[in-house]
């Protein structure tokens, strides 16, 4: 049995038997229409008889034209669209502004009791950064007697501070007697 090749324009080779001379095959590869030469010379090259029989593969045929959208189609999205903007904005900033109202109504109902908090911290304040000395004993110096005497410091909340206190004791003349100095929370005598 004699056997003729065929060469595609792709590259594949193939070995038919010669008696299917004259007959066209697709090429499984590129699926070019071959046609099986008579003779052997003609089966290293493909014939041009074989180049006019091709056809183009299935998946190369060119895309179909878009289809357009219609302008009846794009305007009456347009409209669409202008309609629901022309609801939903008014409806928006309604509601923004409802809100801004209620929350400032709201603050402004506020605004009384914030004042007296404020206040009641502020006067607080003043109070703890005051401070009140107290000093209890006789009047007067009793002569041969325990004179003892309390100082207390607070602040006008009434509560104890810390005080430095510099103590001079003074004769009648203004000579000094006795001084101390010293550092105390509240009472001390």
């Amino acid at each position: 049995m004699a056997t003729v090749n065929v060469t595609c324009l792709c590259g594949r080779e193939f070995s038919l038997d010669a008696a299917l001379a004259g007959n066209s095959f697709p090429c499984p590869t590129c699926n070019r229409r071959l046609v099986v030469p008579d003779d052997t010379a003609a089966t290293r090259h493909p014939s041009p008889a074989a180049l006019t029989t091709t056809i183009a593969a299935p998946g190369l045929e060119p895309p179909a034209p878009k289809r357009r959208t219609p302008a009846w189609a794009l305007i009456g999205g347009v409209g669409v669209i202008a309609v629901a903007l022309a609801i939903a904005v008014p409806q928006g900033v309604k509601r923004w502004h409802e809100f801004r109202v209620t929350k400032l109504e709201q603050e402004q109902r506020d605004l009384p009791r914030k004042q007296q908090e404020r206040q009641q911290e502020l006067e607080r304040q003043v109070r703890q950064g005051q401070t009140q000395l107290a000093i209890t004993g006789p009047a007067a110096l009793q002569a041969g007697a325990t004179n003892t005497y309390m100082i207390e410091a607070k602040t006008l909340a009434g509560d104890d501070t810390d005080a430095k206190y510099t103590l001079r004791l003074l004769d009648k003349n203004g000579k000094e007697v006795s001084h101390d100095e010293r550092e105390a929370k509240g009472k001390f005598g």
